[in-house]
């Protein structure tokens, strides 16, 4: 008998928990708390101190275990430790849960030795308590009272190791999946379906060997026409074209030039065309020359330079002339002032004396005197005005023949070349310049128009000589042979003959290739099929090394799984004796402990394999989910405890309930904790909101460790009023 006791929990960082201890002792432990108190976290605590949390992936992990009881203060660290006695020893469990950094050490506390233990050691160090197990009997969530499948594969596997092997080293339940594990193996090789598959390819491929053998032979035959073909080919090409052209090939390179050919006949013409038409405006530029004047430009010159001396002394005279004028008329003009100083005063003083002094005649003749005086002056300086004008007037009369001669000379050269005025001779002269340049320009245009015949002239003759050559030597076909003559019908007449002959040629061709390339294509066909087909004999050979062995095969095959049906018949039929003799114990060990449950209400539960419970009542059985709510809760727990007690030993795990009793009333609930009390020898672990378990134990003088979550830090649990 493997005894389990829990001692410590120390719950470093778990849930809303930090540095929270908790003392348990044997027998009760009353763990009190108000909602949101943690009590469904200890628990889960404990569970995941056994047997760990996994996190799981995806949407899974929305709201799973590991994030439900995540830390809340000390997210990087989630973590605790726990104290228990098993199997005669003191250890502690400390576990790290973080996904990243998950560790399980165990420490014996007596000798301080720390061990690394995996998944199925923790079981056995438990007595073989699995977590399906641990879930299923003696641990007890709230609200999760029914059991699942596990359990039945629990109780199978152990009544079946008692049984067979009087050990629980035996899982039968993976025995038996093993088998059916296997016999899938064995049927998945489908060895029938290969061996008939195998047989059709043997058959195929003894029907490949034979087509094999026709291809080649085909393949020999279409090697020997291409032979042939290729002969043929020689002879049309390299036979039948004397003169310059020994080979097909080179007469019809030599045709298909004629493009070329028909270009550069282009090209003659309009060379041809250009040396014509530098010859037409040669003749056009002589007649041009000739009509030229010679020194026009340079008698027009002279005669501007003549014409620019005239002006030039009709200024000079016309300004000799204003100065005389001017000079003349200076004079003139003081000599009348001295006739009228000279002969105006005297004669106007003699008047005045005379007057004044008549009565004197001494001054009277004086004054006389002056004023014949006066008048001599002024005759005197009058006949001398009057021969100045005159020579005055003849001077003028000079000046104005001398002008006029020359301005005659002017009008002379105006009437030479037929000009009105200076303006218009001037503007002749500008276009003699201008005639004079273009004539200049005329005979240099002259020599371009020679240079580029004769360029023309050489080109066009070495274009000629070349196209005479060329359909010279074409006529060695047609019989003109030696013409010299090159003109549009010759050409037309020249492609005509090219275009017929190079279309036979491509008619031949097409033939000759079309045949060739069908034999190619034929021959890469067989030559694809013959690759194909190469490893057809050595896979022959293989398939049927392969029917020999899938025969072998086969036959094991058969005998191997006949074997597993029997065992598998024989383990269920085992299986099923093993129930009708164990269930029985079963079924009396839930009859008695629902009896005291209900007091005496309900006697008779009978349980199947899977576990599903009947209960008698008036010489009947229903099915328990019938019952009440309360009811059923009771049966699972009769079930629950009953499968503990035969598969972990009577009453020496212990127990675990998360209000468990919230359905039972006070009478139900007293009978349970009165089971508890006295038929288990473990411990027993309630949570629970309510002080009505606490009453109970107290009416019923049961001793208990009380323990108030609400409180911080280490619990510091006291003993319940009624000591044993």
């Amino acid at each position: 008998m493997n005894y389990l006791r829990l001692k410590e929990l120390r719950l470093n960082d778990f849930g809303k928990f930090h540095n929270k201890t908790i003392s348990l002792k044997e027998g009760f432990n009353l763990l009190y708390g108000e909602n949101e108190a943690g009590k469904s976290t200890v628990h889960s605590f404990i569970k995941g101190m056994l047997f760990g949390i996994e996190k799981l992936r995806g949407r899974a992990s929305r709201g799973d275990t590991y994030e439900r009881f995540a830390p809340w203060d000390y997210p990087g660290s989630y973590w605790g430790s726990m104290d228990l006695e098993t199997g005669g020893k003191d250890l502690r469990i400390i576990r790290n849960f973080d996904k990243n950094n998950k560790k399980c050490t165990v420490i014996d506390l007596k000798t301080g030795r720390e061990q690394n233990l995996n998944a199925e050691e923790l079981i056995h160090l438990y007595g073989e308590l699995t977590e399906a197990g641990y879930r299923n009997t003696i641990s007890i969530e709230q609200l999760k009272i029914r059991t699942d499948r596990e359990l039945a594969e629990e109780v199978r596997n152990y009544i079946t190791n008692l049984s067979l092997s009087k050990s629980n080293e035996v899982d039968v339940t993976k025995a038996l999946m093993f088998l059916q594990n296997r016999r899938k193996e064995l049927e998945d090789r489908q060895l029938s379906t290969k061996l008939s598959v195998l047989e059709k390819e043997l058959e195929e491929g003894l029907k490949q060997e034979a087509y094999l053998d026709r291809l080649a032979l085909q393949m020999k035959e279409t090697k020997e026409k291409e032979k042939e073909l290729q002969k043929k080919r020689d002879i049309y090409e390299n036979t039948g074209f004397s003169g310059d052209f020994p080979s097909l090939f080179a007469y019809r390179t030599y045709l298909e030039q004629f493009p070329v050919i028909k270009e550069k006949y282009r090209n003659y013409k309009e060379v041809k065309q250009q040396r014509d038409l530098f010859e037409e405006k040669q003749s056009s530029l002589q007649k041009r020359l000739q009509d030229y004047r010679d020194d026009f430009a340079g008698l027009l010159r002279q005669k501007m330079e003549e014409l620019g001396a005239l002006k030039d002394d009709i200024t000079a005279k016309e300004e000799e002339k204003a100065a005389f004028g001017e000079e003349e008329e200076r004079v003139l003009g003081e000599n009348k002032k001295r006739r009228v100083i000279c002969s105006f005063i005297p004669a106007i003083s003699g008047i005045a004396g005379i007057f004044i002094f008549m009565g004197n005649p001494v001054l009277t003749g004086l004054f006389s005197l002056g004023l014949l005086a006066g008048i001599v002056m002024f005759f005197l300086f009058t006949r001398r005005i009057q021969k100045r004008n005159h020579n005055r007037e003849l001077k003028s009369k000079e000046y104005e023949k001398a002008i006029a001669l020359q301005k005659d000379k002017v009008g002379a050269v105006l009437i030479q070349f037929q000009a009105e005025d200076e303006k218009t001779l001037k503007k002749k002269y500008e276009e003699a310049l201008r005639q004079e340049m273009a004539y200049e320009h005329l005979q240099k245009q002259k020599r371009d128009y020679r240079e580029q015949t004769e360029l023309l002239s050489k080109r066009l003759a070495a274009l000629e000589q070349e196209l005479i050559n060329y359909l010279n030597r074409l006529d060695l076909k047609t019989n003109t042979a030696g013409s010299t003559f090159l003109d549009d019908g010759r050409m037309e007449e020249s492609e005509d003959f090219i275009t017929r002959q190079l279309q036979a040629i491509l008619r031949n061709q097409e033939s000759l290739t079309k045949e060739s390339e069908n034999l190619r294509l034929q021959k890469e066909k067989l030559k694809w099929e013959l690759v194909s087909l190469e490893n057809n004999e050595e896979k022959l050979l293989e398939n049927q090394e392969l029917y020999k062995e899938l025969l072998e095969q086969k036959n094991e095959n058969d005998l191997e799984l006949e074997a597993i049906k029997l065992s598998i018949e024989t383990i269920n039929s085992l299986s099923v004796d093993i129930h009708d003799s164990f269930g029985r114990k079963l079924n009396d060990l839930v009859s008695d402990l629902t009896i005291e449950l209900t007091n005496h209400k309900y006697r008779d539960i009978k349980i199947d394999e899977k576990l599903n419970m009947k209960v008698g009542y008036r010489d009947n059985y229903v099915q328990f989910n019938q019952l009440s709510a309360g009811t059923i809760e009771q049966l699972y727990f009769a079930l629950r405890m009953s499968v503990s007690d035969l598969v972990y030993a009577q009453g020496v795990m212990p127990v675990l309930l998360d209000d468990s009793f919230a359905l039972y009333d006070d009478k139900r609930t007293k009978a349970a904790l009165l089971y508890l009390s006295k038929s288990r020898q473990g411990q027993v672990l309630l949570f629970t909101c309510h002080n009505r378990e606490k009453s109970i134990l107290d009416d019923l003088n049961i001793n208990y460790n009380y323990i108030d979550l609400s409180k911080e830090g280490k619990m510091n649990s006291f003993n319940g009023t009624h000591l044993i």
